[in-house]
């Protein structure tokens, strides 16, 4: 990983912590503390991480940072195909991690590793995004969070052409959609595959478009930027 004093170490740093913060936010992990997660000093309890939790921390954290760096270097990923391959196994680090942290029922899943890397991508973004950037962020996914579904819900109502392809349209095709927590999700096959097709569709929709008011097509990155935050929701 990039030393940490250097500006892109910084940079990464803030966008990875913000980005931590809200992939464990209120209930979606409880597991253990984010300082924890983050392998730092808990300014509550004022106790150090521990030399596992730093490891734990450490190895998340390069495998996030590998993944950005992919993005960033040259024009990021050479297709849809390798950066998709390579965010399952980004994914696949952080749970691993991750594993040992549970309380009860939770543990660090699917949906909160995805969450955490693609709002560290999106916040990456915004730090150096002008037109000549967007190639390199092409492939990166539209994170997934209970408002984005909601987005998305709207969006596609009385679209019953695009709901057709996803067989959603039948009554009741709200309820599929809102079925499992996203930080429930154990794998990209429970939902993520779906959610991520649906907004492919949706990005691609002139109509769709207007609505947003984009200028052009967006990426499913893009597609985040344009529709969270529309109105006052948080979280």
């Amino acid at each position: 990983m990039s030393d940490k004093n250097t500006i892109d170490g910084k940079i990464f740093d803030f966008a990875y912590e913000l980005a931590m913060r809200d992939a464990t936010m209120r209930t979606a992990f409880t597991g253990t503390t984010i300082y924890a997660l983050l392998g730092k000093r808990n300014p509550s309890t004022k106790c150090d991480a521990t030399f596992e939790q730093k490891e734990n921390a450490s190895r998340a954290k390069n495998a996030v940072w590998r993944y950005i760096e992919g993005i960033r270097t040259n024009k990021g990923y050479k297709d849809k195909d390798e950066h998709d391959a390579i965010f399952l196994r980004t994914a696949k680090k952080v749970i691993d991690a991750f594993k040992e942290y549970r309380d009860g029922g939770s543990s660090f899943t699917f949906g909160n590793a995805q969450k955490l890397i693609n709002m560290t991508a999106k916040y990456i973004a915004l730090g150096f995004y002008m037109d000549d950037c967007r190639e390199k962020f092409q492939y990166c996914h539209c994170p997934m969070d209970g408002i984005m579904v909601e987005k998305v819900i709207t969006l596609l109502e009385g679209r019953e052409d695009i709901r057709e392809t996803f067989g959603l349209e039948k009554r009741g095709w709200k309820g599929v959609l809102r079925d499992t927590a996203w930080s429930k999700i154990e794998k990209a096959e429970e939902g993520y595959d779906r959610f991520q097709l649906i907004v492919d569709s949706l990005r691609g929709d002139e109509s769709v478009l207007e609505v947003l008011g984009a200028q052009r097509p967006v990426s499913r990155l893009e597609f985040d930027f344009c529709v969270w935050g529309s109105d006052e929701d948080e979280g």
